[in-house]
């Protein structure tokens, strides 16, 4: 049955076009946002929305994974004196690798010392030394 003028086209599409339609998926729970820390020091964090957001909007589930490197001492709270301390430790671990290595080529005896000293170091300022 073919229509004969395109009104009545159009309300044939529309009527497929509804009866096509697929059904509505169910309403996303909502959960609050969990932080956990593990052994490792990897902060994972899961962000739900909230229930506004979750009725005109599929379910969102974001997980980030990012690894914790540093001991950060109590004192620093902001992020750019975390930045500016990070740089400086990495500073200190990479002048105590320079000298490491020239003692490693000249076979100094405090070598043995030294290595100690740097294993101190990345245990006081590394989560994983």
């Amino acid at each position: 049955m073919k229509p004969e003028s395109k009104q009545e086209a159009t309300k044939v599409e529309a009527t497929t076009a509804a009866k096509t339609k697929k059904k509505r998926t169910p309403k996303a729970k909502v959960e609050t946002a969990k932080t956990t820390i593990t052994k490792k020091g990897t902060k994972t964090k899961k962000a739900i929305l909230d229930k506004k957001n979750a009725k005109t909007t599929v379910k969102q589930v974001v997980k980030s994974q990012r690894e914790i490197k540093y001991k950060y001492p109590e004192d620093i709270d902001n992020q750019l004196d975390r930045k500016a301390w990070r740089q400086k430790v990495r500073g200190k671990d990479k002048q105590f690798k320079l000298k490491i290595a020239k003692m490693k080529e000249s076979n100094n005896p405090s070598l043995s010392k030294l290595e100690a000293t740097y294993k101190k170091f990345r245990t006081a300022h590394y989560l994983v030394a």
